[in-house]
């Protein structure tokens, strides 16, 4: 079977780089789950995986400092055909540029490639992507890996009338689109009514690690009862549930570290100067929250399960988290399945005393008894969902229907 995945990714060598120049910061979760998944793919194929590429990265001059990104030819692996997609760093003119040099690579890839069998696996719902695929022969799979919902894509506050019109309609023309794909990976059993997968064939993934990264493993530190956060800085995601929570613990031995980006950033630092005891590191490197995950007493996502979006979400961090061998403390989402149960702790209620208790309940526990729930939700991922136990899935689930 040849492969082609389009992607929204970076090189971890181009991270530092790119860091630089992002006003925002990188997503970092998104990154990894794809390498991920290629990675999964390939263990399960006799050839790696093309790539079609688009950097993610933010529009120019607000979000980016280049106002041209360039394309290039380049290649993860031996044997494989990637291609970085260029262009003008521009809202819109910047998406139109991208679906259109997608669709060229398609074409070209299409017809370049040996085999009868050829598949496309596509990243996400976006709509530069979906546009290149649309006109893919009905002899060539395509497949949909869709982490989160058009609609909940961006849960940043904003208040601009023409950015809310324009992200209206992008989902319907993203929804219009969706006709075209064969086949859906989806993180959430409930995901499959708004994308109207019907009776496509579909799998239910949640997530996936890198058995590769378990040398990463983390036995806390005995000194400081320490919490700590990484992801996106948004306020729909609880992250003032959190600083607020934290704020009615007593006692110089707790700290709340937080790493990232988003909009809330502000109200972090300016909680940090009233609290000396939280600690805001900002955008940071993969390579140094794996170091901040080693040291912790316990990793923390506040997300609620109060909103709509949640049913759709398995938080790509839960996975990592669960990975680096600490004990996670998070809310029981409504799309998450129980058999994460005897893995994670759960917060009770979604008041700041709420996870407040939570946080001092599992920070008094013995620290061996900590270190040995964290190592045992790390076996759990290693052994179950791994990517090359996930890969696997996904190419059976292409070959139910290229036979």
């Amino acid at each position: 079977m040849e492969v082609l995945f389009l992607g929204c990714l970076f090189n971890e060598k181009e991270e530092e780089a790119l860091m630089r120049k992002s006003r925002i910061g990188l997503p970092a979760a998104v990154n990894i789950f794809q390498w991920n998944l290629i990675k999964g793919l390939e263990r399960n194929l006799s050839r790696p995986v093309d790539i079609v590429n688009v950097l993610p990265v933010g529009t120019y001059p607000r979000y980016f400092k280049d106002a041209l990104l360039p394309g290039e030819r380049w290649t993860h692996s031996e044997g494989a055909k990637d291609l970085e997609i260029g262009c003008i760093n521009l809202p819109v003119l910047k998406q139109a540029m991208r679906a259109i040099a997608s669709e060229r690579a398609v074409r070209r890839w299409l017809s370049t490639v040996n085999g009868d069998k050829k598949s496309i696996i596509v990243y996400s719902t976006y709509l530069p992507f979906l546009y290149a695929v649309r006109h893919v022969p009905d002899g060539v799979n395509v497949t949909l890996v869709v982490t989160d919902l058009p609609e909940f894509y961006d849960l940043a506050s904003s208040n601009s009338r023409i950015k809310k019109l324009l992200r209206t309609i992008n989902n319907k023309l993203i929804y219009a689109l969706l006709k075209r794909i064969d086949s859906f990976v989806i993180l959430t059993e409930q995901m499959r009514k708004p994308l109207n997968v019907g009776k496509k064939p579909y799998i239910v993934v949640e997530g996936l690690v890198d058995v590769e990264r378990c040398a990463d493993y983390g036995a806390g530190s005995s000194d400081k009862k320490t919490v700590l956060y990484t992801g996106t800085l948004n306020f729909v995601y609880g992250i003032m549930n959190l600083i607020n929570g934290f704020s009615l613990i007593r006692g110089e031995n707790y700290e709340l570290w937080i790493c990232g980006s988003g909009e809330a950033e502000k109200t972090i630092v300016d909680a940090s100067k009233r609290d000396s005891r939280i600690r805001y590191f900002g955008f940071v490197s993969q390579k140094e929250i794996r170091k901040l995950q080693r040291r912790a007493t316990v990793l923390i996502n506040p997300r609620t399960n109060d909103e709509e979006y949640t049913k759709y979400s398995f938080p790509s961090k839960t996975m990592e988290y669960m990975l680096s061998g600490r004990p996670v403390l998070m809310y029981k989402l409504e799309g998450m399945p129980d058999e994460y149960d005897p893995c994670l702790y759960y917060i009770g209620g979604n008041q700041p005393s709420d996870v407040a208790n939570s946080i001092v309940e599992i920070c008094k526990k013995p620290k061996a008894e900590l270190d040995e729930f964290g190592r045992k939700a790390r076996e759990f991922v290693i052994e179950k969902r791994n990517c090359a136990v996930q890969g696997k899935r996904i190419i059976e689930l292409i070959e139910t229907i290229n036979g």
